[in-house]
């Protein structure tokens, strides 16, 4: 009985063909060996006639609806690609095949909405579902460099939004910061770039990480948040009588000139590399210069005035007078009103706080430079 079946196909008999649509699972399952047996010089334009046919007989055997691959099938053989596209986006596998069949079917030209001439309509279907799916894709943890490339490829609308979607990535940590910085600067979002960094640096001084919140700081090239990181390095020195992470300021080079705090950091640190290699004249030049350099912050001046004392006072003579008389002239000029403004502070605020020696000796600390200067 099999081999009679099977001649019977073979011979494009209908009725055993009818008998065999009820086995199959879906409506196309047969249907290319149905027309390969009954109509092999079919047109591609009549394919949508014999699947009717075809369809609806098997419908009529099976009594059972289609599914939304059935009708995608279906309109695919009639050539309706409206249809077919309205099909497609039934499937539950987050958009991705709508999104790369019509973005394939819109560059060979096979996609046709209405007529042919509402090119814009057709053109506008596909940004659209590209920026749905890129949007989608940015919501996700680690496929959010590919939603931007979908993005970048999507309406004018998708252009603005990735922007507004990068700056809301997620990071956890430094590389995963730079991953987004280095997206950021490959399509000119410097201040998603910027926004970052400071991110970072915050984070980093919430860690005591103030090395890695200073290089943070600089990448940001913010001047307010530069100054905040090298202003901690300066207290720390007041405090300890140390710097902090002086391998990276050894080598931060032109970086420095980022900010004129950080500028001054730099400068202070390599008088100290000066001093305790001995070079005392390098030392000297360089200590008067940041005197006149009109960078230093105010709280700093009883530091800078205090290293000036050993210099005075070598046995050799390292400061000659005319710089001699620039230190006095900021003694002057610099210290004793900054110490007359802290004092003045203290008073209205009754500030009974501890305080370093430098402040909290302000006589003794101007007796001493006035008697190294004679």
């Amino acid at each position: 009985p099999e081999l009679e079946i099977i001649m019977k196909l073979i011979t494009g008999d209908n009725q055993a063909w009818m008998s065999v649509c009820q086995e199959s699972m879906t409506w196309y399952e047969y249907f290319a060996g149905y027309l390969f047996y009954t109509q092999p010089s079919v047109r591609y334009f009549e394919l949508g006639t014999f699947a009717d046919n075809w369809l609806s007989n098997w419908a009529l055997e099976r009594g059972s609806g289609l599914k939304p691959l059935d009708r995608m099938v279906l309109a695919v053989l009639k050539n309706d690609m409206t249809e077919f596209v309205h099909s497609i986006q039934d499937f539950g596998d987050n958009k991705w095949f709508v999104v790369h069949i019509v973005d394939l079917l819109v560059h060979c030209d096979q996609l046709r909405i209405s007529d042919e001439a509402n090119v814009q309509s057709v053109l506008a279907l596909r940004e659209n579902l590209l920026y749905d799916y890129g949007t989608m894709l940015m919501s996700k943890g680690s496929l959010w460099e590919i939603g931007m490339d979908y993005l970048e490829f999507s309406s004018s609308e998708g252009l603005g939004a990735r922007e507004m979607l990068l700056s809301r990535v997620p990071f956890k940590n430094d590389k995963q910061a730079m991953n987004v910085i280095i997206v950021a600067r490959r399509y000119g979002m410097t201040s998603i770039e910027q926004e970052i960094c400071r991110v970072m640096v915050q984070r980093s001084l919430s860690l005591t990480n103030y090395g890695n919140a200073l290089e943070w700081a600089i990448r940001s090239r913010d001047n307010i948040y530069v100054t905040k990181v090298a202003n901690i390095f300066l207290h720390h020195y007041i405090a300890k009588g140390q710097m902090l992470n002086e391998d990276l300021l050894a080598n931060i080079g032109a970086k420095m000139f980022s900010a004129p705090r950080l500028l001054f950091l730099v400068k202070y640190f390599e008088f100290h590399r000066f001093y305790r290699a001995r070079a005392f004249s390098q030392a000297a030049e360089l200590l008067v210069n940041l005197l006149d350099s009109k960078i230093i912050p105010d709280f700093f001046w009883p530091a800078l005035m205090a290293d000036s004392i050993p210099l005075l006072e070598h046995r050799e003579p390292i400061i000659p007078s005319k710089e001699t008389f620039i230190i006095l002239h900021h003694l002057e000029g610099d210290l004793i009103p900054y110490y007359q403004k802290i004092k003045k502070i203290q008073e209205d605020q009754k500030d009974v706080s501890e305080q370093n020696l430098l402040v909290s000796c302000p006589d003794d600390l101007i007796a001493i430079i006035r008697l190294a200067c004679a």
